[in-house]
């Protein structure tokens, strides 16, 4: 499902509202004609088509699934600033989400706020999800999981993070036999980075807030 809206936003409203998004698996984009032209902001959020009215609707009943209590306050205090106008429906995704469910997943991030997002994002999704919140803790996750004979198949791995950053847990995971899917994370889009995270044996690299339907289907294609 596509939403349009136009709001007057500020960052800490826009890390709020990206928040709220991601937690139902959506994303958010942005569209500018430059600095005091305003902005429109484009939330795609996938529904289950059932629960979309037959007409268009401008509220927020659409989104049916009951939200935690946090989520709810926010998403109440968000959503009353703005308009939103249904444009099409989602589509499914069974086929990959099937495929993730044989897999064991390690989140790493230094932000809890981050690893509880997807978590939520990613909940029933894989066999296991489990999280850290550094690099050092993921190579020593990653260890006890080969000693266990269990490994891991995927790792979300976040560049920058204190002890040991994502690009030097990374070099060291990918550095045993048979290493899992790293799928590199950062908030900086700049094309430098991202090839320094490539060359330090990242499979992938995503930009937060991250698509979670790509992430979806490439983990499940490897």
């Amino acid at each position: 499902m596509h939403i349009f809206l136009i709001m007057d936003f500020d960052q800490n409203l826009l890390l709020v509202a990206s928040n709220i998004v991601a937690l139902h698996g959506g994303r958010i984009g942005i569209l500018s004609e430059g600095e005091g032209r305003g902005s429109t902001f484009i939330v795609d959020i996938p529904i289950n088509h059932k629960s979309i009215p037959s007409s268009d609707v401008k509220t927020s009943s659409l989104l049916r699934e009951e939200p935690s209590a946090e989520v709810r306050i926010l998403t109440s205090s968000l959503f009353s600033k703005c308009n939103l106008v249904v444009l099409s429906k989602a589509t499914s995704s069974l086929d990959a989400v099937e495929a993730l469910k044989r897999k064991r997943i390690l989140i790493v991030d230094d932000a809890s706020t981050n690893r509880k997002i997807v978590r939520r994002m990613l909940q029933n999704k894989f066999h296991i999800i489990e999280e850290a919140e550094n690099g050092q803790e993921a190579v020593d996750k990653y260890l006890h999981a080969l000693e266990e004979g269990n490994p891991y198949a995927v790792i979300m791995m976040d560049y920058q993070m204190p002890i040991m950053n994502g690009l030097d847990a990374t070099k060291i995971i990918k550095s045993f036999d048979n290493p899992p899917i790293v799928v590199g994370v950062t908030g900086n889009g700049l094309q430098g980075d991202i090839d320094v995270f490539m060359e330090s044996g990242a499979d992938i690299v995503m930009i937060k807030p991250i698509n979670i339907d790509e992430f979806v289907a490439y983990v499940a294609k490897h």
